[in-house]
């Protein structure tokens, strides 16, 4: 074998390493791509109908909305909450934790992310978009400090952007119309209705256990969230959509995420589950159960993510005539239609 044939052997496998390694890595890391996020999706709602009920309405969703900068066994999300507004979230799984005489987001362990950021955040972009409405569900709240929690939320938004409820929680959030939620907030926490004492605090529900007054459902059984993403994706988040079925509506947070049996690398978890669980949604479209789906919560939420769940507003009907074009545009940018 002459000496250039072996320097165009070497060469030539050289090259292959490098385009798998480019094309292994792109793959690998798509999840955590973080394209711009378009000026359309701070104010995506602006296009839909006035009269589309809240609960008919697809929403994204962020999980352990803040715990970015968290270690890799808790960290859910890698940005604070304005950019994950910017990117089209809407619903905030937010846990607050009292310590050190101040007030931080928490999954297990308490995080970097100080709850007034969080409360600066929101305030900052409903005022700048006021077509959008926000979901706070104040699942966890640990430290002794509740009151004080809410306190600094009434301070910070001012109370003319928290919705108050007028009669049953229940029937108020389902007859909830998206013209009469613009530029506030809708807040959920994990307390019985009774145990809640200012008027725009609403019950939601324990993982599969209900609470008195309960209008939001969030359920969550941990043999389904900790099974592969096959298997979590083809026989149990299905299960979640029929126990909502059997309640008495309300709003619905479906649970996108996988979740460790002990501890573990999440940002590894959903490198494996983030093009099938993208599917899925995407697969809602055509599905008979379209019509029970409202808010869907995702790890590591980013505008893909957020496009393919908004996506499924053209299905329902939920976009003004006017705007339907300008809606699609705005999700080219990310997705295929």
């Amino acid at each position: 074998m002459n000496t250039k044939f072996k320097i165009l052997i070497v060469f030539i496998v050289l090259l292959s390493i490098m385009i798998t390694s480019v094309l292994y890595g792109c793959d690998n890391n798509n999840f955590m791509d973080k394209n711009e996020a378009v000026e359309e999706l701070s104010s995506w709602m602006s296009m839909i109908k006035d009269d589309t009920l809240v609960k008919e309405l697809v929403i994204p969703g962020s999980h352990d909305s803040g715990t970015k900068d968290m270690s890799n066994v808790f960290e859910t999300q890698d940005q604070d909450y304005y950019d994950q507004l910017k990117q089209g979230v809407r619903y905030f799984d937010t846990r607050v934790m009292y310590s050190n005489d101040d007030f931080y987001m928490f999954h297990t362990a308490k995080g970097e992310l100080k709850y007034q950021k969080v409360l600066d955040d929101v305030n900052k972009f409903l005022t700048k978009n006021p077509s959008e409405f926000i979901v706070l569900d104040f699942q966890y709240l640990d430290g002794g400090k509740d009151e004080m929690v809410f306190d600094m939320l009434e301070d910070t938004l001012g109370k003319d952007k928290l919705v108050n409820v007028s009669g049953s929680a229940i029937d108020f959030v389902n007859n909830l119309k998206v013209g009469e939620m613009r530029g506030k907030c809708l807040v959920f926490v994990g307390k019985d209705q009774s145990e809640l004492n200012r008027p725009y605090q609403i019950s939601r529900d324990k993982d599969t256990e209900p609470r008195e007054g309960s209008a939001l459902h969030s359920y969550y059984i941990k043999s389904y969230n900790t099974s592969s993403s096959e298997i979590y994706l083809s026989e149990h988040i299905s299960k979640y959509i029929d126990m909502y079925k059997e309640s008495n509506g309300g709003l619905f947070v479906l649970q996108g995420q996988l979740t460790h049996k002990l501890v573990g690398d999440i940002e590894e978890m959903e490198e494996g589950h983030d093009a099938n669980m993208n599917k899925y949604v995407y697969d809602l479209y055509n599905s008979e159960n379209l019509q029970y789906i409202n808010i869907i919560m995702r790890d590591f939420v980013n505008c893909e993510k957020s496009s393919y769940i908004l996506r499924l507003n053209i299905a329902k009907d939920n976009i003004k005539t006017d705007m339907a074009e300008e809606y699609k545009n705005m999700l080219a940018n990310y997705i295929s239609l």
